[in-house]
């Protein structure tokens, strides 16, 4: 098939069944798209086609051949073959007949086609016999649908008012082609319509119209050799007995004697099909004649006429026989392949069209070869366009692969001015919050794992991390070091309350590190550390640029994850005023700290849920905390923790801690991380009363945080003041009280209890519980004192 049908099918079921059908039949039948309409192309592919989309649209294949054969007739109009289809004939046998004489034309045009050949037999009013005859099997119902369509576009036959029958054809052997009648109402046109026939006259024979006069051959054999140089006279023995000059110059073996030579050993029948048998010929002289020289190629084109031989006086030939006289000429595609047979414009009659058209046919075959070119061009255009959008949809995968890489090493608008080549400058942030946290512990967990298992300690806990911050597209991640991990906000994207989007997502911190495990079997606990304030960020370095933040702040949020306790987020006061909805958070104050390098500081601590006691959700106690009972110096005996974390006073747990002497080397450093609060506050009351003679109580300044590096000091000693001194409990809101034994009071003895009184302004918020715990020491110290001499201890 030549590539015109195959993209005939394919605008066929496009157009008919839509652009899904037809991908799924190209998928399913695994036939390459993409013809050139000159090209050959082997017929399996065509079949493929047409039985994938007969099954993919649940009919047989006859019934969509017949379908495209109805199709077809109008794809031929719209390319522009309409006005040579209406001049073919008058009435259906013409158009027929004629039909043979498009397809030589058109074979011309595509040197690759087998056209089929059409004969039309009785010829009547209401009905023919038409003979299909084409080398390529089972195409008999595109026929029947291409007389349905041509019998509704030009004779007005449609709504079935045509019917085609199939008599006869190869599929039961009894016809080497098929063999159709033809069914239509009644045709004027076809009421006298009769097939040229021989008719003798004299000693001459001729082939006329039933209604012509016979007249007789008076044409001198000069004139006749000099008129038709491309003749042929055939007897009945299909011999040749005579030929025209040009004939005998390019094929000398024509010039036989009296016998002649056949004509199947020099030429062979193309068209129309069939053998060279001379009743065969006789019956198709209506058809017109294509003869291929066997030696060359050479294809003579004509028509036959039945004559009687001889034809001139002369001739060894009997009068008596009947011949057949071939008129033809030379079938050429151009002055090349009149060059290819030796043959000249000069053996050409001049009454031969085929002058004209020779030369003509060298801008014909131009425009066919460009034609050609720019449908290959074409094709290969669609082709490198498909995979050109194959490559740019990989490229921009690709890009947004690189890109979201790139993304989450810098931001987007600094990466995006890194890509053009330019400078991206530095800009200052009047307010951020920044966020420092790291691994309690970590230098153990290292020492006590292996490298690898350290690896993948960081890698699972700093994925849960990442995949918590994609959640919160105001923050951004600046860096991880080790085991630190630094987030900041309102730098890369604007946000009015970056405190409290950045202290969630602190919590959220807190909750991810408890579902990872160390190499020790221990849920990771991690301290978090958090300021706020103005900071420059900027790109620093060419290879392997970071994005970085510079500035008092980032220093400050360091010293907080510092300074901070384990479990716990470490807050500055500028990062506790900048919280919008402080209500939503349950804070603690731990009161004035001393940080290396700033002096002393406020600070705040936040604790998640689940360390809360009675708090099952951030910063929101679950039941109401009891209340103090009036002014007698009693208290509700509940957990002391509970009212104080439910009424959110500033108040820090207290912690038992080595005594610290206001004069030794170590006063006023405190315990720095190595300090642990105990599960529960402690009772100063019991502290004391358990101790030794002497003991310290560590009075830190008021509001500050016992047992933290850097925090002040007092230590109070407690000896000998005589007997009947004043005597009072010394406490302190938010002080860490501590006792130990002391091997100097035990030597003096310790008779009377001096305690160092600080009592709170009168504005703090635990000065009622000064009260009471004053009261109670009046109580509880006598009590120890006597049981410290029922056991025998020396007394100054």
């Amino acid at each position: 098939m030549i590539g015109w049908i195959n993209i005939s099918v394919e605008s066929f079921v496009r157009e008919k069944f839509g652009d899904g059908v037809w991908e799924q039949t190209l998928a399913t039948s695994g036939v390459q798209a993409g013809w050139v309409s000159s090209c050959p192309y082997p017929d399996a592919a065509t079949y493929n086609l047409v039985i994938t989309a007969s099954k993919i649209l649940g009919v047989t294949p006859a019934q969509a051949l017949e379908a495209y054969g109805v199709y077809f007739v109008e794809y031929t109009r719209r390319l522009g073959y309409e006005k040579l289809l209406n001049s073919l004939g008058s009435n259906m046998a013409e158009f027929l007949k004629n039909l043979n004489d498009l397809h030589l034309h058109l074979g011309l045009m595509f040197p690759a086609m087998a056209a089929p050949v059409f004969k039309c037999t009785d010829v009547g009013p209401t009905c023919l016999t038409l003979h299909y005859h084409s080398h390529r099997p089972a195409l008999g119902p595109i026929v029947v649908g291409t007389l349905k369509g041509l019998a509704e576009h030009y004779w007005g036959l449609g709504g079935g008012q045509l019917q085609v029958e199939l008599l006869r054809g190869r599929e039961d052997g009894s016809e080497d082609h098929e063999v159709f009648r033809v069914s239509y109402p009644f045709q004027a046109a076809l009421q006298q319509y009769e097939p040229p026939v021989a008719v003798v006259a004299g000693d001459q024979t001729a082939v006329v119209a039933p209604t012509d006069a016979a007249r007789s051959f008076t044409l001198s054999p000069d004139s006749f050799y000099q008129l038709f140089p491309f003749h042929l006279l055939l007897d009945r023995s299909c011999r040749v007995v005579q030929a025209g000059a040009v004939l005998e110059r390019l094929f000398p073996e024509l010039r036989g004697g009296s016998a002649g030579v056949p004509l199947e050993e020099v030429f062979q029948l193309k068209h129309p099909h069939g053998s060279l048998d001379f009743e065969r010929l006789r019956g198709d002289l209506d058809n017109a004649f294509l003869l291929k020289a066997r030696a060359n190629g050479l294809e003579l084109k004509g028509q036959m006429v039945p004559v009687r031989l001889p034809l001139h006086p002369g001739t060894s030939c009997p009068a008596t026989q009947d011949g057949l006289l071939f008129m033809g000429t030379a079938r050429l595609s151009g002055l090349d392949d009149m060059q290819h047979h030796g043959i000249y414009i000069s053996d050409i009659p001049h009454h031969d069209i085929n002058r004209d058209y020779v030369l003509l046919a060298e801008q014909r075959h131009a425009e066919a070869q460009l034609q050609e070119r720019l449908e290959a061009l074409t094709l290969e255009l669609k082709s490198a366009n498909a995979r050109l959008g194959e490559m740019t949809g990989w490229l921009d995968e690709e890009r947004r692969r690189s890109d979201g890489l790139l993304y989450q090493m810098l931001p987007p608008e600094v990466a995006s001015c890194l890509k053009d080549g330019n400078r991206a400058p530095a800009q200052e942030h009047p307010e951020v919050t920044i966020l420092f946290s790291d691994i309690v512990g970590f230098t153990e967990i290292a020492s006590r794992s292996s490298p690898l298992e350290v690896c993948s300690l960081l890698d699972e806990l700093y994925q849960r991390f990442d995949s918590a911050i994609e959640e919160h597209p105001q923050l951004y991640k600046v860096e991880t070091i080790g085991d630190a991990y630094m987030v900041v906000c309102n730098v890369t994207v604007p946000c009015d309350d970056h405190a409290d989007v950045l202290l969630e997502f602190a919590l959220r911190m807190h909750e991810e590190a408890s579902q990872v495990a160390s190499s020790l079997g221990e849920p990771v606990r991690i301290r978090i550390g958090m300021h706020s304030g103005p900071v420059v960020a900027g790109v620093v370095g060419r290879k392997q640029p970071r994005f970085c933040l510079f500035g008092d702040t980032v220093n400050t949020a360091s010293r907080m994850e510092s300074h901070g306790e384990a479990g716990k987020i470490h807050i500055s006061e500028a990062c506790y005023s900048c919280l919008r909805a402080k209500e939503r958070f349950l804070i603690r104050e731990r009161g004035n700290i001393t940080v290396k390098g700033k002096g002393a500081m406020r600070t705040y601590l936040i604790a998640p849920a689940a360390q809360e006691l009675g708090s099952p959700v951030y910063g929101r106690p679950a039941v109401a905390a009891p209340s103090f009972c009036g002014d007698t110096g009693e208290y509700d005996t509940a957990d002391c923790s509970q009212h104080v974390y439910g009424s959110r006073t500033s108040f820090a747990s207290y912690t038992t801690a080595p005594p610290v002497d206001i004069a030794s080397p170590l006063g006023g450093r405190g315990l720095g991380r190595q300090s642990r609060p105990s599960s529960q506050p402690c009772n100063p009351l019991v502290t004391l009363a358990s101790s030794g003679s002497k003991t310290h109580l560590l009075l830190p300044t008021p509001g500050g945080g016992g047992g933290v590096k850097g925090s002040a000091r007092k230590s109070v000693d407690v000896g000998h003041l005589g007997a009947g001194a004043n005597t009072s409990a010394c406490s302190s809101g938010g002080n860490r009280c501590g006792s130990a034994s002391s091997a100097q009071g035990r030597a003096r003895g310790a008779s009377v209890v001096d305690c160092l009184s600080v009592t709170p302004s009168s504005g703090h918020a635990l000065s009622r519980v000064h009260a009471m715990v004053e009261q109670a020491a009046v109580v509880a110290v006598p009590q120890m004192l006597a049981s410290l001499k029922d056991a025998g201890d020396a007394t100054e």
